[in-house]
C-alpha cells in the first residue's frame, strides 16, 4: 500500500486530467463515496453518497460529475430529481452539516486545504418511496448527514 502523499498525488492527477475524482471509503461498518474536484473546477459542491455498494455509488457520482462538467448542471438542495439517477425513483440533495466534514470528507479537506467547500449528500428513496427522514422502516445505512451528530453515535 502506498503512502498518504502518493495517494493524494493520485487524486490530484485524476482531478487535473478528468476534472474530478471519486473517493470510495468502504469497510466492515462504513460505506460511502464522495467527489473531489467539483468545487475547484466547476464551483459545484462536492457530492457524497452513503450506504450503497461501491460500484453503484461510484457510477452514480461519476454520472453526476459528467452532468456538472459537460451539461453545466447545478444540483440544488431540497429539490427532487425524478429518474435523474435511478429508474422510477426520486432523489434529493441536502447540505452536509459541518460537524460531519472531518469524518466523511477527510481526503477532500486535505486536498482543498484552507478552502471551505460546501458538500451535498445525495439521498435516494427506498422501495416504499421514502427518504430516511420519513421512512417507516430502518434506513440506518443511509444516515442523514445534514443533521449535526457525533460519529460515535452512528451504528
Amino acid at each position: 500500500m502506498g503512502s498518504y502523499v502518493e495517494f493524494l498525488n493520485i487524486i490530484i492527477d485524476c482531478v487535473d486530467k478528468q476534472g474530478w475524482a471519486i473517493m470510495p471509503i468502504f469497510g466492515e461498518n462504513v460505506r460511502f463515496c464522495y467527489t473531489i474536484g467539483l468545487w475547484q473546477n466547476y464551483k459545484h459542491p462536492e457530492i457524497i453518497m452513503v450506504g450503497l455498494p461501491m460500484e453503484l455509488s461510484s457510477n452514480t457520482l461519476s454520472f453526476a460529475a459528467c452532468q456538472i462538467q459537460h451539461s453545466k448542471k447545478v444540483y440544488q438542495p431540497d429539490i427532487e430529481y425524478f429518474e435523474e439517477f435511478f429508474e422510477n425513483s426520486k432523489t434529493i440533495f441536502k447540505p452536509v452539516a459541518k460537524s460531519n466534514y472531518d469524518y466523511y470528507f477527510g481526503m477532500a479537506l486535505r486536498y482543498y486545504g484552507n478552502i471551505e467547500v460546501p458538500p451535498l449528500q445525495l439521498f435516494w428513496q427506498n422501495e416504499n418511496g421514502e427518504y430516511p427522514w420519513n421512512a417507516t422502516v430502518d434506513f440506518s445505512e443511509q444516515p442523514d448527514l445534514s443533521i449535526d451528530f457525533k460519529v460515535e453515535n452512528v451504528k
